[in-house]
Protein backbone atom coordinates (compact mmCIF):
# COMPACT_ATOMS: atom_id res chain seq x y z
CA UNK A 1 0.00 0.00 0.00
CA UNK A 2 3.32 2.58 0.23
CA UNK A 3 2.87 2.92 -3.34
CA UNK A 4 -0.42 4.69 -3.28
CA UNK A 5 -0.38 8.27 -3.29
CA UNK A 6 -3.96 10.35 -2.07
CA UNK A 7 -4.96 13.52 -3.21
CA UNK A 8 -7.72 15.14 -1.77
CA UNK A 9 -10.04 17.57 -3.16
CA UNK A 10 -13.16 19.26 -2.59
CA UNK A 11 -15.20 19.89 -5.91
CA UNK A 12 -18.13 21.65 -5.75
CA UNK A 13 -20.11 20.05 -8.65
CA UNK A 14 -23.55 21.70 -8.48
CA UNK A 15 -25.77 19.67 -10.35
CA UNK A 16 -25.23 16.53 -7.35
CA UNK A 17 -23.08 18.44 -5.60
CA UNK A 18 -21.14 15.09 -4.93
CA UNK A 19 -17.83 15.64 -3.53
CA UNK A 20 -14.93 13.12 -4.18
CA UNK A 21 -12.86 12.77 -1.74
CA UNK A 22 -10.00 10.03 -2.92
CA UNK A 23 -8.34 9.73 -5.82
CA UNK A 24 -5.57 7.33 -6.15
CA UNK A 25 -2.68 7.31 -8.40
CA UNK A 26 -3.78 9.93 -10.73
CA UNK A 27 -5.33 12.82 -11.60
CA UNK A 28 -9.10 12.59 -12.69
CA UNK A 29 -11.54 14.99 -14.26
CA UNK A 30 -14.64 16.34 -12.40
CA UNK A 31 -16.40 15.03 -15.02
CA UNK A 32 -15.15 11.63 -14.74
CA UNK A 33 -15.52 11.73 -11.24
CA UNK A 34 -19.45 12.05 -11.32
CA UNK A 35 -19.57 9.17 -13.71
CA UNK A 36 -19.20 6.76 -10.90
CA UNK A 37 -22.25 8.08 -8.51
CA UNK A 38 -24.23 5.45 -10.18
CA UNK A 39 -21.35 2.80 -9.26
CA UNK A 40 -21.39 4.19 -5.59
CA UNK A 41 -25.54 3.54 -5.78
CA UNK A 42 -25.56 0.31 -6.38
CA UNK A 43 -22.75 -0.60 -4.14
CA UNK A 44 -24.58 1.05 -1.38
CA UNK A 45 -27.87 -1.09 -1.99
CA UNK A 46 -25.59 -3.85 -2.09
CA UNK A 47 -23.63 -3.25 0.77
CA UNK A 48 -26.35 -2.32 3.31
CA UNK A 49 -29.84 -3.78 4.43
CA UNK A 50 -32.86 -1.46 4.24
CA UNK A 51 -32.53 -1.13 7.93
CA UNK A 52 -29.21 0.23 7.59
CA UNK A 53 -29.49 3.14 4.84
CA UNK A 54 -31.55 5.60 3.36
CA UNK A 55 -33.24 4.58 0.21
CA UNK A 56 -31.97 5.95 -2.61
CA UNK A 57 -34.43 9.34 -3.45
CA UNK A 58 -33.51 10.39 -0.01
CA UNK A 59 -29.63 9.46 -0.84
CA UNK A 60 -29.81 11.63 -4.03
CA UNK A 61 -32.04 14.78 -2.22
CA UNK A 62 -28.98 14.41 0.34
CA UNK A 63 -26.20 14.54 -2.22
CA UNK A 64 -27.94 17.25 -4.32
CA UNK A 65 -28.46 19.50 -0.76
CA UNK A 66 -24.59 19.25 0.13
CA UNK A 67 -24.39 21.19 3.09
CA UNK A 68 -23.05 18.68 6.07
CA UNK A 69 -23.47 15.39 3.95
CA UNK A 70 -20.29 14.22 2.07
CA UNK A 71 -20.97 12.17 -0.28
CA UNK A 72 -17.43 10.02 -1.70
CA UNK A 73 -16.07 7.55 -4.00
CA UNK A 74 -12.49 6.16 -4.06
CA UNK A 75 -10.79 5.27 -7.38
CA UNK A 76 -8.18 3.41 -7.87
CA UNK A 77 -6.34 4.46 -11.27
CA UNK A 78 -9.93 5.43 -12.14
CA UNK A 79 -11.60 2.31 -11.38
CA UNK A 80 -14.78 3.14 -9.24
CA UNK A 81 -12.97 1.11 -5.51
CA UNK A 82 -15.39 1.93 -2.79
CA UNK A 83 -17.73 4.93 -1.49
CA UNK A 84 -17.45 6.80 2.23
CA UNK A 85 -20.67 8.87 3.25
CA UNK A 86 -19.74 11.07 5.75
CA UNK A 87 -21.10 14.22 8.05
CA UNK A 88 -18.87 17.25 8.55
CA UNK A 89 -19.83 18.91 11.96
CA UNK A 90 -18.02 21.99 13.54
CA UNK A 91 -16.75 19.56 16.45
CA UNK A 92 -16.94 15.95 15.14
CA UNK A 93 -17.16 13.90 11.92
CA UNK A 94 -19.42 11.02 11.63
CA UNK A 95 -18.98 8.45 9.42
CA UNK A 96 -22.46 7.04 7.96
CA UNK A 97 -21.11 4.76 5.04
CA UNK A 98 -18.09 2.93 4.21
CA UNK A 99 -18.20 -0.13 1.53
CA UNK A 100 -15.25 -1.27 -0.77
CA UNK A 101 -15.97 -3.21 -4.52
CA UNK A 102 -16.42 -6.59 -3.77
CA UNK A 103 -13.82 -7.63 -6.20
CA UNK A 104 -11.25 -5.14 -4.07
CA UNK A 105 -12.32 -6.39 -0.55
CA UNK A 106 -9.14 -7.51 1.25
CA UNK A 107 -6.48 -5.49 -0.82
CA UNK A 108 -6.22 -2.87 1.87
CA UNK A 109 -8.35 -0.23 -0.05
CA UNK A 110 -11.00 0.10 2.84
CA UNK A 111 -8.00 1.01 5.20
CA UNK A 112 -6.61 3.49 3.26
CA UNK A 113 -9.66 5.26 2.92
CA UNK A 114 -10.37 5.27 6.24
CA UNK A 115 -6.79 6.82 7.19
CA UNK A 116 -7.03 9.33 4.84
CA UNK A 117 -10.46 10.02 6.03
CA UNK A 118 -9.18 10.00 9.64
CA UNK A 119 -5.85 11.94 8.83
CA UNK A 120 -7.35 14.65 7.49
CA UNK A 121 -9.97 15.74 9.72
CA UNK A 122 -8.55 17.69 12.96
CA UNK A 123 -11.82 16.57 14.90
CA UNK A 124 -12.74 13.50 16.24
CA UNK A 125 -14.15 10.84 13.91
CA UNK A 126 -17.17 8.47 15.30
CA UNK A 127 -19.33 5.67 13.83
CA UNK A 128 -21.40 3.12 14.44
CA UNK A 129 -20.74 -0.56 14.32
CA UNK A 130 -22.91 -4.17 15.05
CA UNK A 131 -22.37 -5.41 18.45
CA UNK A 132 -19.24 -8.16 18.91
CA UNK A 133 -21.62 -10.97 18.97
CA UNK A 134 -20.21 -12.94 16.02
CA UNK A 135 -17.18 -13.30 14.10
CA UNK A 136 -18.18 -10.69 11.12
CA UNK A 137 -18.56 -7.83 13.33
CA UNK A 138 -15.49 -8.62 16.22
CA UNK A 139 -13.78 -8.28 12.26
CA UNK A 140 -15.01 -5.12 11.65
CA UNK A 141 -14.59 -3.71 14.91
CA UNK A 142 -10.93 -5.01 14.88
CA UNK A 143 -10.48 -3.37 11.51
CA UNK A 144 -11.41 0.00 13.03
CA UNK A 145 -9.32 -0.68 16.22
CA UNK A 146 -6.09 -1.08 13.81
CA UNK A 147 -7.21 2.57 12.32
CA UNK A 148 -7.12 4.09 14.99
CA UNK A 149 -10.42 3.78 16.60
CA UNK A 150 -11.65 3.01 20.06
CA UNK A 151 -14.84 1.37 20.70
CA UNK A 152 -16.63 3.11 23.11
CA UNK A 153 -18.30 1.91 26.07
CA UNK A 154 -21.65 3.63 25.62
CA UNK A 155 -25.13 2.40 25.30
CA UNK A 156 -26.42 3.43 21.93
CA UNK A 157 -29.47 2.71 19.36
CA UNK A 158 -29.60 4.02 15.59
CA UNK A 159 -32.97 5.43 14.87
CA UNK A 160 -34.83 4.16 12.14
CA UNK A 161 -34.18 5.65 8.70
CA UNK A 162 -37.84 5.92 8.01
CA UNK A 163 -41.05 4.94 10.48
CA UNK A 164 -41.35 1.21 8.76
CA UNK A 165 -37.77 0.35 10.00
CA UNK A 166 -36.63 -0.39 13.14
CA UNK A 167 -34.66 0.61 15.73
CA UNK A 168 -30.98 -0.93 15.66
CA UNK A 169 -28.78 -1.91 19.18
CA UNK A 170 -25.18 -0.53 17.74
CA UNK A 171 -22.09 0.42 19.51
CA UNK A 172 -20.24 3.54 18.85
CA UNK A 173 -16.64 3.59 17.96
CA UNK A 174 -14.39 7.16 18.13
CA UNK A 175 -10.91 7.88 17.49
CA UNK A 176 -11.32 10.08 20.56
CA UNK A 177 -11.60 8.83 23.98
CA UNK A 178 -13.82 11.13 25.23
CA UNK A 179 -16.04 12.19 28.43
CA UNK A 180 -20.11 10.86 28.49
CA UNK A 181 -21.09 14.30 27.89
CA UNK A 182 -19.39 14.70 24.46
CA UNK A 183 -20.78 11.87 23.19
CA UNK A 184 -23.73 12.79 24.24
CA UNK A 185 -23.92 15.71 22.58
CA UNK A 186 -22.72 14.18 19.35
CA UNK A 187 -25.55 11.73 19.44
CA UNK A 188 -27.86 14.18 19.84
CA UNK A 189 -26.36 15.99 16.54
CA UNK A 190 -26.24 12.19 14.70
CA UNK A 191 -30.03 11.76 15.72
CA UNK A 192 -31.42 15.09 14.97
CA UNK A 193 -29.21 15.67 11.69
CA UNK A 194 -28.75 12.78 10.04
CA UNK A 195 -31.90 10.36 11.30
CA UNK A 196 -34.08 13.28 11.46
CA UNK A 197 -35.07 12.75 15.06
CA UNK A 198 -37.33 15.78 16.33
CA UNK A 199 -37.26 14.94 20.06
CA UNK A 200 -33.86 13.71 21.33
Amino acid sequence: MSNRKFVIVFPDITLLSIFIFFMIMQNISFADAVSHIDDSIRLYLASFPPEERRDVDALKLLIGQGGAFCAQVALVNGEFAGLLNTWRFPDFCYVEHLAVSPHLRGSGIGGSIVDAFVGASSVPVILEVEPPLDDLSRRRIGFYRRHGFHLLDYPYVQPPYSPSLPSIELNLMCTSLLPDSVIDAFVHTIHTSVYGVQNN
